[in-house]
């Protein structure tokens, strides 16, 4: 379909996905990986590899989807909304299958991709499409300079691959990212107000 051809090259989806792809083969290869940072509160262990990396992953999934012409976009025929959905989940699947497969190791790293690319979605709601491809990064900041001391609702991305209170929070994350990025922004698949 002509449409979802141009909806697919103007964001440049396949330089997208193979930068995902390659992000994702380093991100497994750094399960156990930790970088040193500075900490307000003290984390002498350094903060995962990963969280830097699925910070990374996030935002190229949302700066993916910022690419196009919003305002053909908004007075198209056909509402994008279910393509913008597709794509989303489309290069978080590449994302998530992989890490998937490399077993419990990669439970924080599958939770943390999550949780950014719903914090994005939810930016994407507050501040626009184009600066809500920092709003990983800056969370991702936030987190590690804070550590891990700080509240568990609030350090979700440190959390142990078994909390479930981290786990909750990225689920509620997700669900509110998915309502404010597709059905209250675009329009789809209910309309939106006003």
């Amino acid at each position: 379909d002509r449409a979802m051809r141009w909806f697919l090259s103007a964001r440049q989806v396949v330089v997208s996905a193979l930068v995902a792809a390659t992000m994702t083969v380093v991100l497994t290869l750094t399960l156990d990986v930790r970088l040193p940072v500075p900490s307000l509160v003290g984390n002498a262990a350094g903060i995962p590899a990963t969280l830097l990396i699925c910070a990374g992953i996030a935002s190229l999934v949302l700066a993916t989807l910022a690419q196009g012409n919003p305002g053909l976009e908004t007075t198209a025929v056909r509402r994008i909304g279910g393509y913008e959905l597709g794509l989303v989940l489309g290069l978080a699947s590449m994302c998530l299958v992989p890490l998937a497969l490399a077993g419990k190791s990669a439970a924080v790293p599958i939770r943390n991709l999550v949780g950014f690319i719903a914090i994005g979605l939810i930016a994407r709601y507050l501040v626009g499409r184009q600066l809500a491809s920092f709003a990983p990064v800056a969370v991702m900041v936030l987190v590690a300079v804070l550590g891990q001391q700080t509240n568990e609702i609030l350090a979700w991305p440190l959390a142990d691959g078994d909390s479930g209170t981290s786990a909750a929070t990225v689920l509620a994350l997700a669900a509110v990212g998915l309502v404010l990025g597709f059905v209250r922004q675009r329009g789809w698949p209910v309309q939106a107000r006003g």
